[in-house]
């Protein structure tokens, strides 16, 4: 058993490293020890714990950049001759624990490949062939076909034109939790692919006569645009706008527009072409939306404010006119005036606004506020056993490929837990770890503001978003989120952080400080010379 079990690893491992000519020397040895079996019986009859054969493996691997139909596993394994294709075409359709077919593993992989886009088109071309294009219209236990795997993955046209053309349905099929292949492709953590992607499925749909598709709501009521704005995907949205979504959408919780979330989170293009929108639409319905309130009671404007973000303050002015300048005296004004009246509701005069509470708030608003939004949608989720099984299973492949520093993948597999089990504080850890890895502060901020409002106990919730505001210089804020995850617990990363971030702020504090004395003192050599 064990040797069967560390042949199997073995080749495995092989398959994955896209390593043809050791997977043929591994099935030649193992055919030549057990009489009666040859490659095709091994390929047939090995499958891990999740039901995957060498073939789902193979479909996970990376292309090498300079590889060819000779050297490439998927084809290899399809056109040797080691395999009849009759049994290939069984083993094609075969589905594993999650309903996932070698087809949809290789357009979900596809952004791990994206340099080799002629070999990566050439391995579905071979699946399809051989196992049939009714492949195309498989659905995983998700929902999913393989089209919504590649919108996720930010595939190219090439490829989104292939998996469609044999399974046109699939463009029209809404998944369990992500949605449509648009909503799939406007939550892809790969931004400047997922343009490409975005505009393509768009284009589809237009073809298709379907664009009434391009305000689909998942079954969270959630709309692409939405989706691709709380996603942070700001030149995605800007494609969804410019496309003609609705953008008279409101949030059913805290009734946020999509202009609120595009100025609360600096979402320029977005927030350009909405207005740029609202102008050719001449029914001032478009300045009514930019004057609207929230639930929290604050317009879009308010909310820029409130940020800092400059340009969005100086596009909802209603001064067309209005220069950074003007802009930035805005901010500050209502900074000074305001930002204590909109959280607590009491003037500004009763109770002076120190600076430390005015940076806190606006990081509640920005990105807390996003984690509360998130947790709150899905704290209350009831998840079955099988549903936590799946989860647990793509936590697991991320974790490996967090392992092996493939974050993006990573990033994916988490991003799949979540919507198993939304739940899970454990996964939005997790992926916050790889926000942070691929520099992408706000995202791992906000990831680790959902864990601790789904596990307020949680350490390392508390750590993660230490981690993201320490990373974003912001050692004050970083510090009490260190402190206040210790509190109740006794943990060394916290406390290890916790000094490096009173540390980095107090060498912050004296060069700020040092810095102010030069100009000072410059300032009064300069009041003397004038005098004298």
């Amino acid at each position: 058993m064990k040797l069967e079990r560390d042949f199997f690893v073995a080749l495995v491992t092989a398959t994955v490293e896209n390593n043809f000519p050791e997977v043929q020397s591994l099935l030649t040895e193992y055919a030549l020890k057990n009489d009666g079996m040859n490659a095709e019986d091994i390929i047939s009859q090995f499958k891990d714990g999740n039901k995957r054969s060498i073939l789902h493996f193979a479909a996970q691997s990376q292309p090498k950049e300079s590889g060819d139909d000779d050297t490439d596993i998927v084809l290899m394994l399809i056109s040797s001759g080691l395999v009849q294709n009759r049994t290939l075409g069984n083993l094609l359709k075969l589905k594993d624990v999650d309903g996932m077919t070698p087809l949809m593993l290789a357009a979900q992989n596809f952004s791990s490949f994206i340099s080799n886009v002629t070999l990566a088109k050439r391995r579905i071309d071979a699946i399809i062939e051989v196992g049939s294009s009714k492949l195309a219209l498989a659905r995983s236990d998700a929902g999913a076909a393989p089209l919504h795997y590649a919108a996720g993955s930010a595939a190219p046209p090439v490829i989104l034109d292939t998996l469609y053309e044999c399974g046109k349905v699939a463009l029209k099929t809404s998944t369990k939790s992500v949605g449509y292949p648009l909503h799939w492709a406007a939550n892809s953590p790969s931004e400047t692919a997922a343009i490409v992607t975005v505009t393509h499925l768009i284009k589809l749909l237009e073809d298709s006569d379907m664009m009434d598709l391009i305000d689909a709501r998942n079954n969270r009521d959630v709309t692409p645009l939405y989706l691709a704005a709380v996603s942070g995907n700001d030149r995605v949205a800007e494609v969804l706008v410019k496309a003609g979504a609705d953008r008279t959408i409101v949030l059913p919780m805290g009734g946020a527009s999509i202009y609120h979330i595009a100025a609360d989170s600096n979402l320029v293009k977005t927030l350009t072409a909405l207005l740029e929108a609202d102008a050719r639409d001449g029914s001032g319905e478009g300045a009514k939306r930019q004057l609207a309130k929230a639930e929290s009671g604050e317009t879009p404007l308010d909310l820029a404010a409130k940020q800092g973000h400059v340009e969005c303050v100086r596009l909802l002015l209603s001064d067309g006119g209005t220069d950074d300048r003007k802009a930035k005296e805005f901010i500050e004004k209502r900074q000074e005036n305001n930002e204590s009246s909109v959280r607590t509701g009491t003037s500004t005069l009763d109770k002076p606004k120190q600076k430390s509470d005015a940076i806190e708030k606006k990081k509640e608003s920005e990105f807390q506020m996003k984690g509360k939004s998130i947790a709150s949608a899905v704290a209350s989720k009831i998840v079955d056993a099988d549903d936590k099984e799946k989860a647990t299973t793509f936590k697991l492949e991320g974790n490996s490929f967090f392992a092996k520093k493939e974050y993006l993948r990573a990033i994916e597999c988490y991003t799949a837990a979540t919507a198993s089990d939304p739940t899970d504080a454990t996964f939005y850890s997790n992926r916050s770890a790889c926000y942070l890895n691929l520099d992408q502060y706000e995202k791992a901020l906000i990831d680790g503001y959902v864990a601790r409002e789904l596990k307020p106990e949680w350490a390392r919730a508390y750590y993660r978003i230490a981690q993201a505001l320490f990373k974003m210089g912001e050692y004050v804020e970083a510090a009490d989120a260190a402190y206040e995850g210790i509190k109740d617990t006794d943990n060394d990363e916290l406390q290890v952080l916790l000094k490096k971030c009173i540390s980095r702020g107090r060498k912050e504090h004296f060069a700020n400080q040092a810095k102010a004395k030069k100009e000072e003192s410059a300032k009064s050599f300069c009041d003397l010379k004038e005098d004298t």
